[in-house]
């Protein structure tokens, strides 16, 4: 299988700051919960060291269904790395399966996207295939 890059959706700073908000709206915009989870979300973007298993668990250690749910459908779809979507949304999918449906993989790249981008990012593809192979 090819090796595909994470494609942005073309409201993803957007999208990015809206999350950001989102968390500190739930976990409190100065709690040491929000310190605590940004610190564990770069040392899972960031490092090798992590499992998604790991990272997954620390997400919803502690927290409400109703705040998981808030959040991390989005999160897995703006994370900028195909194989760490995946392994997440394999997790998500097992523990909250109704909120999972949410989200959809690429039948081509594998990269999680929510319902909103399948479209967009669908078209992307189209014009890969536009290019002729050199």
């Amino acid at each position: 299988m090819k090796n595909y890059q994470y494609s942005p959706p073309a409201d993803f700073q957007a999208r990015n700051s809206n999350l950001l908000s989102t968390l500190a709206d739930l976990l409190g915009a100065k709690s040491k919960e929000l310190k605590d989870f940004r610190e564990l979300s770069s040392r899972f973007r960031n490092s090798g060291k992590m499992s998604a298993k790991e990272y997954f668990e620390g997400c919803v250690q502690d927290k409400s269904d109703g705040v998981i749910t808030a959040f991390l459908p989005e999160l897995i779809a703006l994370l900028p790395d195909i194989k760490k979507q995946e392994a997440l949304l394999i997790l998500y999918s097992q523990r909250y399966p109704e909120s999972a449906r949410e989200l959809a993989q690429c039948f081509i790249c594998g990269q999680v996207l929510t319902s909103r981008d399948i479209c967009d990012h669908d078209s992307s593809h189209l014009l890969d295939e536009d290019f002729p192979t050199l």
